[in-house]
């Protein structure tokens, strides 16, 4: 997701491919995932929705109202009010817009290209600029309005938040920003990565270690386990790998549109030359097999401590509202699911 999608900071002209093609949509059709968690939705979605809109327009980050309108069909308020269904307004209305922001530089750029390992100094440049805008304690006018953006974010969330979690987000944003030079090397170089290289970093390629840093500001909990600590992480990542399988299933039809083959499914059917079919079926099988871990470990910790098992909860909520709403509240992806 991120390699390609923050080179759109490299120019002040970005184009906006997403929102402008009508090309028929490519179906892939997908067995069910196994989620044995129930959701639920912040009864909030619908301010935070309309908040949302509202600071995608103060800043001028789509093109015109036709833009609006399309992205807003995309629901990522609905996303963030299923990851984090208890979150109190401020915090919500932050978390939407950071999470719209970040989707939205994975749009509004071409799909990734073979020579985009070319940008990789532009891209330190980007990420300094970038960085500097959360570790800057006086408020600025930046040049581009993206970055006026996040600056208006980042000033909120530091309002609502502590130290320690300013750290830890800022933390999940550097691991993103590795994994995404990590990419673009391999794009520049015309390297394969492995199944296993490709599984260390997707977590951070997705953004999914963003949202599982945020529970602890969301539920107002430490997050520091003591002698449980690597156990807490090994299920942390466990959630986070999840989250991405799902994703890469999800996001099969678009990924494959746009040439972008960073994906588990297309992995896998090049690795083990299978079917595009038969890639998903042994993908569900992954994501399946690393719900069932998740089970056995979540169960095992459930109870060490009260603010332990709350955030083991969260960690649930971000689960399952990615299947809800992937699947019934946004119009990014296209799949059809096997008649059972």
């Amino acid at each position: 997701m991120f390699a390609a999608a923050i080179r759109i900071f490299i120019g002040t002209s970005p184009r906006w491919p997403y929102f402008t093609h009508n090309d028929k949509k490519m179906l892939v059709t997908l067995p069910r995932i196994y989620c044995p968690y129930n959701g639920t939705i912040n009864p909030l979605v619908d301010l935070a929705e309309n908040h949302t809109d509202a600071w995608l327009r103060q800043f001028k980050l789509l093109p015109d109202n036709t833009a609006y309108k399309k992205y807003r069909t995309q629901g990522f308020a609905y996303m963030v009010a299923r990851m984090f269904p208890t979150a109190q307004k401020p915090l919500l209305f932050a978390l939407t817009d950071i999470n719209s922001l970040l989707f939205l530089l994975d749009d509004q750029i071409d799909p990734v290209s073979k020579d985009s390992g070319a940008d990789k100094p532009q891209l330190r440049l980007f990420i300094s600029s970038f960085m500097s805008v959360l570790f800057n304690p006086l408020p600025q006018k930046y040049n581009h309005p993206f970055l006026n953006a996040l600056a208006d974010f980042w000033s909120r969330a530091t309002a609502l938040t502590s130290d320690l979690w300013q750290w830890q987000f800022a933390t999940a944003l550097c691991q993103t920003f590795q994994s995404a030079l990590w990419q673009m090397e391999n794009i520049k170089n015309d390297y394969k990565p492995t199944l296993e290289e490709y599984k260390m970093h997707r977590r951070y390629l997705g953004a999914a270690n963003i949202a599982t840093a945020s529970i602890p500001a969301v539920l107002n909990i430490p997050s520091n386990w003591g002698s449980l600590t690597q156990q807490v992480v090994e299920l942390t990542q466990l959630a986070e790998n999840i989250v991405c399988w799902a994703n890469d299933l999800y996001s099969l039809a678009k990924e494959i549109e746009q040439g972008d083959t960073y994906n588990l499914v297309l992995l896998i059917q090049q690795v083990y030359g299978l079917s595009l079919d038969e890639a998903i079926i042994k993908t569900v099988g992954v994501h399946d097999q690393a719900m069932k871990r998740f089970q056995i470990k979540a169960d095992a910790l459930v109870g060490k401590s009260p603010s332990l098992t709350h955030y083991i909860n969260g960690l649930k909520y971000i689960i399952r509202g990615n299947v809800d709403w992937s699947q019934n509240e946004t119009t990014r992806y296209e799949f059809a699911y096997a008649r059972e």
